[in-house]
């Protein structure tokens, strides 16, 4: 396509460049010697390729600018004087040129020459159109402004150009003037119109500009079409009558020919004309009941002028709810696809004789807002309109016999689908130690956003996929089998359409301990436990024959530990008061104390020894330093009898005393000696060096853990 471009110059600014044969718009736009054409310095030349000249205003002409750089080159329009003086253009013609001037190297080049013919390429001043005057289909205005130059109306030629306000196309005409009027005729009724006009001479090579826009607005009409009407069925009533829906669609401007005031409804028995009804509404749809015979439905709408065409519907006879007739054949083969970014739908004709069909569609939702249309009987595809992406819709096709549709054929369609939304309520049930069943729902109608083809169900162990199934869209649950126990697992679940995949939809869960594997564990570890702890008791009485040792005997535990509290009196072993022959007075006195106090008292209590000793009650009327001081080993008490042998008791006091004698250095080597380890280590000793010992009353106790038998008795002392 050429590149074009226009230059102007008023008339009245044209300047003489001296003797140079040029006129331009001022002396510094006069061309001066140029160079040859070819030279990379100086532009390419325009190519002229029309000229018009406007009286006593300006020249106008388009050209060709060539290669040049739009962004450094200047065009200038200029006009040779070789036929005219000082620039006035009296003369009926003369030549035109166009220099292109280059900013940066100031260099130019001049166009050809192009020769203007005054009375060819004048152009007349744009004319004036009145304020039109219209009927109900024309519109009638005025010219005004043209510059006849003597000749008649037959000698002017006009084209005329006009639309209605809201089209984008223009529709234009040429025109012949008798007295300056202009008709158009033919219009659509209650339109509003926009008109234009341009005239030229028949010498003339140029129209004039086009004049200011006029607008009209034809009158109005009767609504020139019938209206779009359809039914559909409700619940019954109460009293078991059919109940109707009736809607219909508003008509366009370019039908209604005026301002709809409202609508008429018409309803009647066929077979009983008196049974006539009328319903007189402003909505677009209206509710009534019939019975079960065969009813005749009419809507007109109507203007300031008149009515629409009736428009029919037959309902036919039935004893039940339905609204078509169930003894006719429907369509066949019905199927709806994309195409070029509209839903197609597409059918088969019956076998029946088909007046016209009716395609109604809705989203598939509640409510379903029904939208519907006709088309003859000869179409079989129609293209829906107010189709949205990622929606499902509802299709039925019915085929109208003698105003009564037949049953209708229904398909479910997407103009375009895509990727679903998430598998909602994901779970997982009945999990063992080698299975479980996951279960999920269906996904929303609003978010499928397709139909679901199939659903993906993926089981993860550690991150990595163990087991992929792809099951049916009507499938909502798998099981799994062969797991591990004692596991966790990740099951996800994918839904997948046409036009892609959902994100998956993820749960954990752990299978259980195999209870074939736990119990005979659980036997193995308990005989095992018992083997051990027999073994250990038979390692210890025949190999690890306990050792005596003091800190575990019986005594020593006893004078380490504080008595138990079943014990109803406590006693405990003094040093200073309780130490004498008799029966044992064990009573106040603190092994802890002591073994802080004197560490000799510590160190025999390290070994506990039956000591057979002659001993005087301490004295209560010692000091608190004299009772805590650490024993000494006298060579007996002052009291004692000078005897080397042991004597038995007086058995008529109540205090059972004894008073030994000292010990001979052999019998106190055995007494120090001999270690009680238990109760058992206790053996009975009756004589010591050849001297019976004595013996103490059957009832006498040594302590809570040791009771001393009937027979032979001892004292206690610490060695």
């Amino acid at each position: 396509m050429m590149n074009t471009r226009t230059v102007l110059v008023p008339t009245e600014s044209l300047h003489d460049c001296g003797n140079s044969g040029w006129c331009a718009k001022d002396q510094s736009r006069c061309p001066a010697n140029t160079s040859p054409s070819g030279n990379p310095d100086v532009p390419d030349k325009a190519k002229i390729i029309s000229c018009w000249y406007k009286p006593v205003q300006s020249v106008n002409c388009t050209f060709d600018p060539g290669n040049n750089n739009p962004h450094n080159t200047n065009y200038i329009l200029i006009i040779s004087k070789e036929k005219f003086n000082h620039c006035i253009m009296s003369d009926l013609e003369f030549n035109a040129y166009v220099m292109a001037l280059n900013n940066v190297t100031k260099s130019e080049s001049i166009s050809d020459p192009f020769k203007v013919m005054k009375r060819e390429h004048e152009k007349l001043p744009a004319p004036t159109l009145t304020e039109p005057d219209t009927t109900k289909t024309d519109l009638v205005t005025k010219l005004s402004g043209v510059d006849k130059g003597g000749l008649s109306h037959d000698h002017i030629i006009c084209r005329l150009r006009y639309r209605e306000s809201s089209a984008d196309l223009w529709t234009q005409v040429q025109v012949s003037l008798t007295d300056d009027t202009i008709t158009i005729r033919n219009l659509q009724p209650f339109t509003q119109y926009q008109v234009e006009v341009s005239c030229r001479k028949p010498i003339q090579i140029h129209w004039s500009d086009w004049s200011v826009t006029v607008l009209g607005k034809t009158l109005e009409d009767a609504p020139s079409k019938a209206l779009d009407i359809w039914l559909t069925k409700e619940a019954p009533n109460s009293e078991g009558r059919r109940q109707v829906l009736l809607r219909w669609k508003v008509l366009n401007d370019s039908d209604s020919h005026g301002k709809i005031l409202g609508y008429q409804v018409h309803y009647s028995n066929v077979n009983d004309p008196s049974s006539h009804m009328e319903i007189n509404t402003t909505e677009t749809e209206t509710e009534f009941n019939v019975t079960a015979v065969e009813h005749e439905v009419t809507v007109l709408a109507f203007n300031s002028v008149g009515h629409s065409p009736a428009s029919s519907v037959r309902i036919p006879a039935s004893q039940t709810t339905d609204l078509f007739l169930s003894d006719h054949p429907p369509v066949e083969a019905a199927q709806a696809f994309p195409e070029s970014g509209e839903l197609w739908v597409k059918w088969e004709a019956s076998n029946g004789t088909v007046s016209a069909y009716v395609i109604q569609w809705c989203v598939d939702k509640d409510p379903c807002v029904v939208d519907w249309q006709y088309v003859s009987n000869d179409t079989h595809q129609t293209r829906l309109s107010g189709i949205e992406r990622l929606t499902c819709y509802n299709i039925s096709i019915y085929p109208i016999y003698e105003k009564m549709p037949g049953p209708p054929i229904s398909i479910q369609a997407y103009l375009e689908e895509g990727a679903p939304g998430p598998v909602p309520s994901l779970r997982i049930t009945d999990v063992t130690h080698n299975s479980a069943t996951v279960h999920w729902g269906e996904i929303m109608k609003e978010e499928r956003h397709g139909f679901i083809q199939n659903y993906t169900v993926s089981l993860e162990c550690n991150s990595r996929v163990k087991l992929t199934r792809t099951v049916q869209s009507s499938v909502l649950h798998w099981k799994f089998t062969a797991l591990e126990p004692n596991t966790q697992y990740t099951v996800s679940v994918t839904a997948s359409t046409n036009g892609g995949h959902s994100e998956p939809s993820r749960s954990t869960f752990t299978s259980y301990f195999d209870p074939y594997i736990a119990v005979p564990i659980v036997l193995l570890l308990l005989f095992l436990g018992i083997g051990i702890i027999v073994l250990r008791i038979f390692l210890k009485k025949t190999i690890f024959n306990k050792v005596p040792d003091p800190l575990d005997s019986g005594i020593g535990r006893w004078l380490l530990d504080f008595p138990s509290e079943k014990q109803e009196t406590i006693k405990t072993l003094k040093l200073e008061e309780d130490f004498y022959t008799g029966d044992l007075q064990i009573e106040n006195w603190s092994v802890e104390a002591e073994k802080g106090k004197c560490s000799l008292i510590s160190e025999r209590l390290e070994k506990t020894v039956l000591n057979p000793y002659v001993a005087e009650p301490p004295s209560s009327h010692k000091t608190e330093d004299e009772r805590y001081a650490c024993p000494r080993r006298d060579p007996g008490p002052p009291h004692a009898p000078e005897t080397d042998k042991l004597s038995r008791p007086s058995s008529n006091t109540d205090t059972q005393r004894l008073d030994y004698g000292p010990l001979e250095p052999a019998e106190q080597d055995y007494v120090r000696h001999t270690v009680l380890e238990t109760e058992d280590d206790l053996q009975p000793v009756s004589e010591m060096n050849g001297s019976p010992l004595p013996h103490f009353p059957e009832e006498s106790t040594v302590s809570p853990a040791v009771q001393v038998l009937a027979g032979p008795t001892y004292v206690l002392m610490p060695a």
